[in-house]
């Protein structure tokens, strides 16, 4: 796997693309989906991952065994369904959680651009009306707030990078045909 660096600025308003070197993804994942009743069902998942890469890139700054932007080392993640009947329709409810570990922003494993792990939760109500299902729901229950990803530079503000989405709420409708 070959790892490209992130634009470099030239001064000039332009930027350029860099080949940061050899890299490796090591790991294991796996994802079990197990009705443990009749109406109860579970999904479980984690994964861990060794991404790093396995040359030193002096250009860079960066060394061999640093880890990969955007890669964390390990998630999980666990929801748990009841599927039951309302009146005479189907319907269900649903909570999901999920755990993402730390990663950094940069091949140098800047401080500054570290996304420090976090955890989220969500959950969902549903019902099916004939051709219509409506699900009510809730993102990000506890309304979390955390880094999802910090940037490529440490150029830029301590506040820059991409956040979770607030608690939102909503209701979402289908029609089958």
């Amino acid at each position: 796997m070959r790892v490209v660096a992130p634009p470099k600025p030239t001064g000039c308003g332009l930027a350029y693309n860099a080949n940061a070197g050899d890299a490796r993804s090591d790991g294991v994942e796996f994802h079990v989906n197990y009705r443990i009743a009749d109406q109860w069902t579970a999904d479980v998942g984690a994964s861990w991952v060794h991404a790093r890469l396995t040359g030193n890139v002096p250009a860079l700054g960066a060394k061999a065994g640093n880890r990969l932007p955007g890669s964390p080392e390990e998630n999980a993640d666990l929801g748990l369904q009841y599927a039951f009947t309302l009146f005479t329709h189907k319907a269900f409810i649903r909570a999901d959680a999920l755990y993402l570990g730390s990663s950094y922003g940069d091949l140098l494993q800047s401080k500054s651009l570290e996304s420090d792990s976090y955890f989220k939760a969500d959950a969902t109500a549903g019902v099916s009306l004939g051709h219509v299902k409506a699900n009510l729901y809730v993102r990000n229950l506890t309304n979390s707030d955390a880094f999802t990803f910090r940037g490529t530079s440490t150029a830029v503000s301590p506040f820059f990078g991409y956040r979770l989405r607030p608690r939102t709420v909503g209701l979402q409708l289908e029609y089958g045909f």
